[in-house]
């Protein structure tokens, strides 16, 4: 990614579109789509993201986020987004699908997220990320949102959607800390692995609360790591 390395740092709030409109997603201005790459460090300085709207439903292009893809070193921080309007099979509002190595770190979010079920199991939503393959750690955020799904497939959780080790990978790994869920899902909702391996021992997660609607639908092992 061009991306790699590069420090980015906000100056100001960002006003994506004018959400103080009834009804404001009908006309609202939908933001990128196609394979953006993101892997340097975005620092939101404490400034906020309003608005940011993004719709996919398309197999070859179902991420959406802010950033549809993280790979390298991706780091998020000092960043708050707010009234967030996504829906995607692959949703986060900071990432889409989290590959490489990502951080994020004193965010939060606010604003309602859906999963788009394909009708194949392939959706993959979650508050800040819908999809993590390697190395994501969260520290000291927040979110206060709406997830939902269209269909009955797939999985949503508060802040990950979807964990996935691949065959004999022992690298990825998933940290969260000082964090806060209240969007009526488990922090994570599905943990798996290509070769079967035990996936738990890869997860770690101290002093996060979530304000969950556990069900028996959920992953069994999540129910270990849904918070309080």
């Amino acid at each position: 990614s061009l991306t790699n390395g590069k420090y980015y740092k906000l100056t100001n709030d960002i006003y994506l579109n004018d959400t103080t409109k009834e009804n404001w997603q009908e006309t609202a201005k939908e933001w990128f789509e196609g394979t953006a790459l993101f892997g340097g460090t975005l620092d939101g300085a404490g400034y906020a993201i309003y608005g940011l709207y993004a719709e996919s439903t398309s197999k070859n292009n179902n991420c959406c986020g802010l950033f549809q893809y993280t790979s390298g070193n991706a780091v998020i921080k000092n960043l708050h987004l707010r009234d967030v309007n996504i829906k995607a099979a692959r949703a986060g509002a900071f990432v889409g699908k989290a590959e490489g190595i990502l951080t994020i770190e004193n965010c939060s979010v606010k604003g309602e997220i859906t999963g788009v079920s394909e009708g194949s199991g392939d959706m993959r939503a979650g508050g800040f990320i819908g999809y993590a393959i390697n190395r994501v750690t969260i520290k000291n955020s927040y979110i206060d949102a709406t997830l939902g799904r269209t269909g009955t497939y797939g999985y949503i959780g508060g802040l990950i959607g979807e964990f996935y080790r691949g065959s004999g990978d022992t690298t990825s790994t998933i940290n969260i800390e000082n964090s806060y869920a209240n969007t009526g899902k488990p922090i994570i909702d599905k943990c798996s692995s290509a070769d079967g391996a035990e996936v738990m021992t890869y997860i770690t997660i101290n002093n996060v609360y979530s304000k969950t609607a556990q069900t028996e639908a959920t992953y069994e092992a999540t129910r270990s790591i849904t918070g309080v």
